[in-house]
């Protein structure tokens, strides 16, 4: 997923800092990721060049100390 996901957005894989890990083939239903960008495009605009497996809900800022490791709490 997150090798996926930095593609879509561009970005080398270790710019993402992903909040739990899935092995194939294993479901990941609400994860939170982290990035910090200049600008993040609307979630429709990744999820079109996403796999149709993976799919973004929201994309939106964050507080600049935000990390998905460590902060997400839902």
């Amino acid at each position: 997923m997150c090798g996926d996901l930095a593609a879509a957005l561009a970005v080398e894989p270790s710019r993402l800092t992903v909040a739990g890990r899935t092995d194939a083939g294993v479901h990941a239903a609400a994860n939170v990721v982290s990035l910090d960008a200049d600008h993040l495009p609307p979630a429709a605009a990744i999820n079109r060049r996403l796999p149709r497996d993976i799919a973004v809900i929201s994309a939106e800022a964050a507080p600049g100390d935000f990390d998905a490791r460590a902060g997400a709490r839902s």
